[in-house]
């Protein structure tokens, strides 16, 4: 990594660094599939959880400056933690639902049973600044929308009284919409929204590459569970309210409660 061997641009370098990162790739994956085969004949009800990088295969970049694709180790574990660490600005929650979100597809792709629960970061350890609680709070909610089961916290003895704070708050909303989530399917394109800024962003990832992000002051998923819809935009502007017509396919919906936004029109 240090020496940044992926940007290379010679051949032969290109394609021998290539060959070590297809070797490490399936190296470490019957690493990991050892053990959990041996820990689960030894005792079968443990589950066998694994942190690794947020290399994924659907994000080549990632994986060429980390050397493995992390994410194809996902089918040999039951939850996988990748180390989604991010906390450049409040914008970053596009690239927590980028990685989950491709972080999930993988594991679905593969018909794996493994749980995913992102890694997200309080702060480095020795450092004084990190994720805000309203960043974390975007975050958190942010994976779990897009596709993950659950999170963790990195270091959080380092958690102060907004944090905790935070966790309250996001406890409270999760318990409301949490099923949507965890066992509605995905309905974007039943809804849409318009007249919201098209804005492209590029933010630094470690180890020193760039992932660009679309529509980076805003997001936008529809959930359904039996027959109710639930919408949720995510504003990630540093100021500033998002207003926006809402459209749909389905006849005869009528919105039956809302939170943090205002309705001015009906649907």
């Amino acid at each position: 990594n240090g020496a940044n061997t992926y940007k290379t641009t010679d051949p032969k370098m290109l394609g021998l660094y290539n060959k070590w990162v297809q070797f490490r790739n399936e190296q470490t994956a019957e690493y990991i599939a050892r053990i959990r085969s041996a820990l689960a004949a030894a005792s079968p009800q443990t589950k066998m959880a694994v942190t690794t990088r947020n290399s994924v295969s659907g994000f080549p970049l990632s994986v060429a400056a980390n050397g493995p694709s992390a994410s194809d180790l996902a089918r040999h574990m039951d939850i996988a933690m990748p180390q989604i660490y991010l906390v450049w600005t409040t914008r970053s929650v596009k690239n927590v639902i980028k990685f989950t979100e491709l972080w999930a597809n993988e594991i679905r792709a593969a018909g794996a049973t493994t749980k995913l629960w992102p890694l997200l970061l309080l702060r480095n350890m020795g450092l004084s600044s990190g994720n805000p609680a309203s960043w974390l709070h975007q975050q958190t909610l942010a994976a779990l929308v897009s596709g993950a089961q659950g999170v963790i916290f990195y270091h959080p003895h380092n958690f102060e009284a907004s944090h905790w704070n935070m966790l309250s708050d996001i406890s409270e909303e999760l318990a409301l919409f949490e099923n949507y989530y965890a066992d509605g399917v995905r309905a974007d394109a039943s809804f849409s929204v318009s007249n919201m800024p098209t804005t492209s962003l590029t933010e630094p990832v470690y180890p020193g590459y760039d992932s660009v992000v679309t529509n980076a002051y805003w997001h936008f998923t529809v959930h359904r569970l039996g027959s109710k819809y639930l919408l949720t935009l995510f504003n990630l502007q540093e100021s500033g309210n998002l207003v926006f017509p809402v459209s749909t396919s389905i006849p005869n919906i009528a919105v039956e409660s809302m939170r943090g936004t205002t309705q001015t029109a009906n649907l």
